[in-house]
């Protein structure tokens, strides 16, 4: 799968998923620091990435704009270890494809 990651979310979980296959870019390495939420979605929407975020505001501006996006895979938790947030999107990838994502939002 392909993700792109919040600039909150840590480095680490960026290297995991790359080291089980999967295409991931982060804001800091699209440069895309500082821009807003919706142009996040803009990006990773155009780009065909799933976002990986733990910013609410990122499911407040789908949903309260009908926004299409191309997935969103929200932690819901800091109490949740690396590994397992790693673990957790791995799994997720092997049940839904990158299309079955689109406009959808799953919680890990």
């Amino acid at each position: 799968m392909r993700f792109y990651l919040d600039e909150h979310i840590s480095k680490a979980i960026a290297n995991g998923l790359r080291q089980r296959g999967h295409d991931v870019e982060t804001v800091q390495e699209a440069k895309n620091i500082g821009k807003s939420d919706r142009e996040q979605i803009v990006y990773a929407a155009q780009k065909e990435m799933i976002i990986v975020t733990a910013d609410s505001y990122f499911l407040a501006i789908v949903n309260k704009e009908k926004m299409n996006h191309p997935g969103i895979i929200f932690i819901t938790g800091q109490d949740i270890m690396l590994g397992e947030v790693i673990r957790r999107i791995d799994i997720i990838s092997t049940f839904l494809s990158q299309e079955n994502m689109k406009n959808h939002i799953e919680f890990v």
